[in-house]
């Protein structure tokens, strides 16, 4: 039987090999520090807390087309509808039009065969989406304001809605928004005044005033847009022409009865004939306007979060004519702006798109 004792194996280290022990043990503690210092560098430059649009592609302004399918216009409207970008009527200084145009692409357009009872030709109307339709509303055809009401289910067969109720009276340049379940009609030029008030339908036929007197001054060629500044979901009224100024103020609503000055001042200047449409350009949901006259044909961009603080956007598009009477939708995750009076570059059928 062999015995062993453990001293047997203990061999007291030389200096030297105390020294060469000691340095490897720094030089390994160095590059852990080394590492882990470069890990956290790299964690903060990637941070969402520190840049909060790295995660944000950059967006241009791009042409898609000078030349769309459907003839230049303004005054005309738009919308997305079965997955398609639409658009309706409008004038070209010399014709008004009741055709009706769509695309898929913004590129190639096609003109839609309407049947049935369909509008006549008209500028100044709007169009929505509602209850899984398209509706005209409104408008004037150089003798005649209307306040008639058509819809219909593909684009192709229209038919007139009869009204009742407290209807709105005929108009031009006003809005109209889809809103709590219903369809709204705010603001416009009757002929015989530019007005401010509101009015509602949760069917299309029968009508409601919700006021006659809104807190925003009476107005037209302004924008109505349905967004929620983090308050809710709201009714929101900016800019337009109240019979001898255009407007840079920002109303709010969320019965369309009781109105709240946002701003008297929005960052842009005051306009009129300008679109507004509620996009996520990948930093958050805000208010975007667009172009419009003010003296002047208007080729900016402006988006703000909360309608008081107001940021100009850089398109990028330099070849951009000022415009207004176009209209602005949001489709297949981008900003579409399409056709506008561009004063001395003439009336447009181009697509823009963001």
């Amino acid at each position: 039987m062999i015995h062993t004792n453990s001293s047997d194996f203990n061999v007291s280290p030389s200096p030297a090999s105390t020294e060469v022990s000691r340095v490897f043990r720094c030089v390994r503690l160095y590059a852990f520090m080394v590492l882990i210092f470069f890990a956290i560098s790299c964690k903060a430059a990637n941070s969402p807390e520190e840049d909060e649009t790295s995660d944000v592609a950059p967006r241009s302004l791009t042409n898609i087309t000078e030349t769309a399918g459907f003839s230049a216009r303004y005054g005309h409207a738009a919308a997305v509808f079965g997955n398609a970008l639409w658009v309706i009527g409008g004038y070209n200084n010399t014709t008004r039009f009741n055709d009706v145009y769509k695309s898929t692409d913004g590129n190639t357009w096609s003109q839609v065969t309407t049947s049935g009872t369909v509008f006549t030709a008209r500028s100044g109307h709007t169009v929505a989406v509602f209850n899984n339709a398209l509706w005209v509303i409104g408008g004037y055809n150089n003798t005649t304001r209307f306040n008639d009401v058509y819809k219909s289910t593909d684009g192709n067969t229209w038919s007139q809605v009869t009204t009742s109720g407290t209807v709105f009276t005929a108009r031009t340049g006003h809005t109209a928004a889809v809103f709590k379940g219903a369809l709204w009609v705010i603001g416009g030029d009757t002929g015989s005044g530019i007005v401010n008030d509101v009015y509602k339908s949760t069917d299309g036929s029968s009508w409601t005033l919700v006021t006659a007197n809104a807190g925003f001054s009476a107005r037209d060629s302004h924008t109505t847009a349905v967004f929620n500044d983090g308050s809710g979901e709201a009714l929101w009224v900016i800019g337009g022409w109240s019979g001898s100024i255009n407007n840079n103020n920002v109303y709010k609503s969320t019965d369309g009865s009781g109105w709240v000055a946002v701003t008297a001042n929005a960052g842009f200047s005051a306009r009129s004939g300008h679109t507004t449409a509620v996009f996520n350009d990948g930093s958050g949901e805000a208010l975007w306007v667009i172009g419009g006259w003010s003296g002047s044909k208007n080729n900016d961009v402006w988006k703000s979060t909360n309608g008081i603080d107001w940021t100009s956007v850089t398109t990028g598009a330099v070849d951009f004519p000022g415009r207004n009477g176009h209209t602005t939708v949001v489709f297949d995750s981008a900003l579409w702006t399409m056709g506008g009076d561009s004063g001395s570059s003439g009336i447009k059928n181009d697509v823009w798109k963001y």
